[in-house]
């Protein structure tokens, strides 16, 4: 089959683990391949290229050269020890000659002021240079040597080739370019390596696009390609385990918690930015753009060093499942519960309420409505401002006249509890929807209840302090922990 896999590494997979991707790309050669990679991490969270190279910036800015030439050089230590563990000593050199070239135009860089929104780009000897798009270009550079160390034909695609001006669609013109450089690079039997950072996007890329570019760029190259391919699979890298059931966090020690082998974009569009905003990390929402949809890619979520464990997000829907396939939370929201004798005689009252949530600048996630009951979930915590929208809604809206009939009334300290299913039939559906109802037998109170059936979701809301309870005792009533010592 004519099947193109673009590859896209973050992570430990990116830095301190090369071997694995290297590897994995060489034993998948019986299909093009295109390699899309972000900057070599730690599998030390505290060190991230990123952070180091906005002190980096900071510290130019401030004319303090010391403190950047100690940053800088912390992150030219981790790369040349990361490359000594995994038998890449023999890069070191070309690796070093880089760094020292971008260091030692660092005097004349000081005053300058860097920010996101021009990637941090410093002179580099009378040539523009982003501090940002070099650690990715470094990235690239790594593997593309190691794979030719390893008998793989590669070639890295030059970002700095990429202009884009002011008034133009950035993903318009990476397409065309990609259509051209990467067709030209695979028609010579070669995997193209491309680093994640999309180069010269106005504004800044972490401005644009924010921490998921590599996402966004790894998608971006599989629709350059969807007219050269019949089929195009976005294989993405993560360390984690797949996308499980529910949070294994949760669950004592020992507990079973088997992953989902397939899941249709839409399920996949809840979690990582739904109508509740859920914003899962398993997915950038790039990657589950609608050319992404139209163009029927395939994703292939996997930790490449379990290759044979992954999660498969596509235009079908799991047939195999008949239950509930996610049950997770999300905490640190608020309710807000307007109350008046009659919003239906009220032309415009909705409206008037939603523009004073916006003047504070807070997002609207779920809503529920009734003759004389407006509901509405806020991704806020904080008393004072929680106070300062009771007082302001109170004032603008109810003109300072409440009683026991017109009130404001806000709960804070609460958590979603987010139930997604696929393909279940209407007597299950009713079965969960009791089942969830139940759980005030245990004495947790259902503050609010969301039935989106044509989602596939039940969304309902209980106290902060009753969300671990209340889904360790769904997940055990729907059978998505397999085994558990004790809930």
């Amino acid at each position: 089959m004519n099947q193109l896999e673009v590859i896209k590494i973050w992570g430990e997979n990116a830095g301190t683990d090369l071997e694995t991707t290297v590897q994995y790309v060489s034993d998948n050669q019986n299909n093009p391949q295109v390699l899309v990679v972000s900057a070599m991490r730690s599998e030390d969270l505290d060190f991230n290229t990123t952070d180091k190279l906005k002190l980096v910036a900071q510290y130019l800015t401030e004319n303090n050269l010391l403190e950047a030439d100690d940053v800088f050089n912390s992150i030219i230590n981790f790369h040349i020890e990361a490359l000594k563990k995994q038998s890449a000593d023999f890069l070191i050199p070309e690796i070093r000659e880089i760094f020292l070239s971008i260091s030692e135009s660092f005097e004349s860089n000081i005053w300058v002021e860097l920010s996101n929104e021009n990637d941090f780009t410093i002179d580099v000897f009378w040539k523009p240079e982003s501090l940002l798009w070099l650690w990715e270009k470094i990235s690239a550079l790594v593997h593309t040597r190691l794979l030719e160390k390893s008998w793989v034909n590669a070639e890295m695609v030059d970002m700095e080739n990429i202009i884009i001006n002011k008034n133009q669609d950035y993903r318009e013109v990476v397409i065309k370019y990609f259509i051209i450089e990467i067709s030209r690079i695979l028609s010579e039997w070669k995997v193209p390596v491309v680093w994640g950072f999309i180069a010269n996007i106005p504004g800044g890329i972490l401005e644009n696009i924010n921490r998921g570019y590599t996402d966004a760029t790894a998608s971006i190259v599989a629709l350059s390609q969807k007219e050269n391919y019949e089929k195009i699979r976005l294989n993405i890298f993560k360390s984690v385990d797949w996308i499980l059931w529910v949070d294994p966090r949760l669950f004592p020690k020992g507990s079973k918690i088997n992953l989902i082998s397939r899941m249709d974009y839409l399920t996949a569009r809840e979690l990582t930015g739904g109508s509740i905003w859920w914003k899962a990390k398993f997915l950038h929402e790039y990657a589950l753009s609608q050319d992404i949809m139209d163009a029927w890619v395939e994703l292939k979520i996997m930790d490449p060093k379990k290759p044979n464990l992954w999660t498969t997000v596509s235009a079908e829907k799991n047939t195999l499942s008949h239950w509930v396939e996610i049950v997770n939370k999300r905490d640190g929201i608020s309710f807000v519960r307007i109350t008046k004798a009659a919003f239906s005689e009220g032309i415009g009252d909705v409206q008037k309420i939603f523009d004073i949530v916006k003047s504070k600048w807070f997002s609207i996630d779920m809503i529920t409505t009734s003759e004389t009951q407006v509901s509405f979930s806020l991704d806020v915590n904080n008393q004072d401002d929680l106070d300062n929208l009771k007082s302001t809604l109170i004032n603008k809206f109810f003109n300072n006249k409440v009683s026991n009939i017109d009130y404001v009334d806000i709960q804070r300290n609460m958590s979603l509890i987010h139930c997604i299913w696929q393909n279940l039939d209407h007597e299950y559906q009713l079965s969960l929807a009791y089942g969830i109802l139940a759980l005030e037998k245990e004495n947790i109170k259902i503050h609010t209840f969301w039935w989106e059936r044509e989602k596939g979701a039940i969304i309902f809301a209980v106290e902060q302090k009753d969300a671990i309870n209340s889904l360790q005792i769904l997940a055990k009533q729907f059978n998505l922990v397999k085994e558990i010592n004790e809930i």
